[in-house]
């Protein structure tokens, strides 16, 4: 897998079995929230969630006395040093053939590597339920897949959160999962564990602009361990110049953030964890560009 995810817990394999135990009937499995009636199956597999249901368009050859199933290639982003960008990936098995029945259920793992680095790992794991209406159709289930789909993950993030990149993903993961108090959590985890670290990258970005009390605010600020005050006291020594688009770049970070001691609802927390996540983004634009 790529540097990201290695070592992650596998939470969407997980779901494996349980949700291969699911035999409802095809109608009853709705389509994508929002999407076609029927997708493409490149499309379902770069952009479903997991467990989402589709109807999908699926190209089957006829060979001999056979049918096989085409595996497309699937459009991802690589975040591989030698990629980052988004390029195709091919499928380590481009064809496999069907049983010869006309109805019947099948679990698949569909595994894929980028062509350009030949470095980035993809694996879905998919359950398909054929009928014999037509050959050109099948419902599919997206039991899982790792690394899971978070997006681009540019390098000066991974590099901002350093070990904290694991919390990041585990918030990412629990934002794609729905579970809002979970993100939450694991992204100010993730703030608090990395919150000295940052504010050494503002008092080394800020020496030669700053005034000698606003270095001397920021270098308070990391003494104080208080995080919410240490935050407040950083906010107001950033000096201008690293403002970005006429904003502080630590404004957008400590309002999501909140108040450690305070309870928020289920859509603060949603709110507040989508805040982070951008503002974690943006910041590592900043000191990239300016470091």
């Amino acid at each position: 897998m790529d540097a990201g995810s290695e070592g992650m817990p596998d939470h969407n394999m997980a779901s494996m079995n349980e949700a291969a135990q699911i035999e409802d009937s095809p109608q009853q499995e709705p389509a994508i929230p929002g999407g076609p009636a029927i997708v493409p199956l490149a499309g379902f597999l770069q952009s479903s969630a997991v467990l989402a249901h589709a109807t999908v368009a699926i190209e089957c050859e006829y060979i001999g006395a056979r049918y096989d199933l085409l595996v497309p290639d699937v459009e991802l982003f690589c975040n591989s040093p030698q990629c980052g960008r988004f390029g195709a990936f091919a499928p380590d098995a481009q064809r496999w053939t069907l049983p010869d029945r006309s109805t019947y259920t099948e679990l698949k793992f569909l595994r894929y590597t980028c062509r350009e680095c030949q470095k980035s790992p993809k694996l879905y794991a998919v359950r398909i339920r054929f009928s014999n209406e037509s050959i050109a159709e099948a419902a599919f289930t997206k039991i899982g897949e790792e690394p899971p789909n978070i997006g681009p993950t540019p390098r000066a993030l991974r590099e901002l959160l350093g070990e904290a990149w694991v919390l990041y993903l585990m918030g990412v993961r629990s934002e794609m999962a729905g579970l809002d108090l979970g993100a939450f959590v694991y992204y100010r985890r993730a703030v608090e564990r990395i919150w000295p670290a940052l504010l050494d990258k503002f008092i080394k970005l800020s020496q030669y602009d700053a005034s000698l009390d606003q270095l001397r605010q920021l270098r308070d600020a990391k003494e104080n361990k208080h995080i919410n005050r240490s935050m407040e006291g950083a906010m107001e020594s950033i000096p201008t110049t690293l403002y970005v688009d006429g904003k502080n770049p630590l404004e957008a970070l400590i309002e999501a953030y909140g108040d450690r001691a305070k309870e928020y609802t289920s859509a603060e927390c949603s709110a507040r964890a989508d805040g982070i996540r951008r503002a974690l983004n943006k910041l590592s634009e900043v000191g990239a560009s300016v470091s």
